[in-house]
């Protein structure tokens, strides 16, 4: 299972931006890697991840050839470089400052 470590919040719908402790943007994930950190969810796979990858697109030939590779690549950078996601041996819930965006948590 691939879990979020980090506060997060929408950057504009498509991306996501990762938050230090005081709720400012350190980074800005590329759409590889925003896709692979929302789906972090301490309940999925990187298998699982892939495989739900094709399920985005109503039109099989518009679904990009590498993206089996461009979502491991975005996993790898975003465990070992950033520290931002973490494996983990089984599902579990993640802690509600890294499961919601920090627009929802305030909301509630």
């Amino acid at each position: 299972m691939l879990a979020r470590r980090v506060r997060w919040d929408w950057h504009d719908g498509s991306r996501i931006d990762v938050l230090d402790e005081h709720d400012r943007v350190i980074h800005t994930l590329d759409k590889w890697q925003t896709f692979v950190f929302y789906l972090a969810d301490g309940n999925n796979t990187i298998d699982m991840i892939i495989d739900s990858f094709p399920r985005h697109y109503k039109d099989e030939t518009k679904i990009p050839a590498v993206y089996a590779r461009a979502i491991i690549e975005a996993a790898k950078s975003l465990i070992e470089e950033h520290h931002w996601i973490e494996p983990w041996d089984e599902p579990d819930d993640l802690a509600r400052e890294v499961a919601l965006p920090r627009r929802d948590q305030r909301r509630s």
